[in-house]
């Protein structure tokens, strides 16, 4: 059984507010009331990038380590991605994680477990917040894109260079079938410009009918409320198929009929420069 699973420390920089002596975890007092005001001070301010703010006027910083070498490593300024680590290390707690499992640690706690608990639920409160804002701004044409043999394009993103870059892509191809299943003639497209350009198109076609009482020009301010006029959009190599909702479609909604009809799209030559380097080998 490893040590860990028995809630050993088994080596490895310990955390803020730790340091070995005798070959034990012992505290260190004055970094331990560092990581308490760190916490409280979290749960009095707005988030964690009002946090990075007040730590740094206050010139707090991360844990300095003396290396072998004689060089020193840390204490710098925290960050985002240091504070999240530091309000999610359930070893301030006495406790270790290993695996999927949250074991007794063989070090003293330096914090209540109240403070820690109201501390998770905020971290968790707001990522499921920034979440919801975030996908509810994102990815407007989510379950409208299909390729054109009939595949849903679902939204997905890449990060390079610290660069978040978001695409739609054909399933086959998010699965890795791409080889065994029938696929289309594009298999992703990026999602900013093809958002883009579809609303644009939409704008313009609202503005073109704003006489027909079903249109509004509210519709055409709105992006997402334009996109409520869309049936579904099909990207081929060289078009976008756009179905829309027909005027009549309040009352035939009525009537339980799905009533769409096919609309006038983007220019070939705008399609094909949006799908150009991403169609399906």
């Amino acid at each position: 059984m490893l040590p860990k699973r028995k809630g050993l420390w088994v080596g490895g920089p310990l955390p803020l507010g730790y340091h070995m002596k005798d070959d034990k975890i012992a505290v260190v007092e004055d970094e331990a009331e560092r990581v308490r005001l760190i916490f409280h001070r979290y749960l009095e301010l707005s988030g964690v990038n009002a946090l990075v703010r007040d730590l740094r006027e206050r010139d707090i910083r991360t844990k300095s380590r003396l290396l072998a070498t004689g060089a020193i490593r840390g204490g710098v300024p925290f960050g985002r991605g240091s504070l999240f680590y530091l309000l999610r290390n359930r070893f301030y707690v006495g406790e270790v994680k290993y695996k999927d499992e949250i074991l007794p640690g063989e070090q003293p706690a330096i914090m209540d477990r109240a403070l820690f608990d109201a501390v998770q639920q905020k971290l968790t409160d707001q990522w499921t917040t920034r979440s919801t804002m975030r996908n509810a701004s994102e990815h407007l044409l989510t379950g409208l894109l299909f390729d054109d043999v009939g595949h849903r394009m679902v939204p997905t993103h890449a990060t390079k260079a610290g660069v978040r870059y978001r695409y739609y892509v054909s399933l086959p191809h998010l699965h890795g079938e791409s080889k065994t299943a029938s696929v289309g003639s594009v298999s992703r497209v990026p999602a900013t410009d093809i958002e883009n350009i579809i609303v644009k198109f939409l704008n313009e076609h609202l503005i073109a009918q704003k006489e027909k009482p079903a249109f509004s020009l509210a519709h055409v301010r709105d992006g997402k409320a334009s996109l409520e006029q869309v049936v579904r959009i099909d990207v081929h190599e060289d078009r976008l198929a756009v179905r829309l909702k027909s005027a009549d479609d309040a009352v035939s909604a009525q009537r339980g009929s799905n009533v769409a009809r096919a609309s006038s799209a983007p220019s070939p030559e705008v399609v094909a420069g949006l799908t150009k380097s991403f169609r399906a080998p």
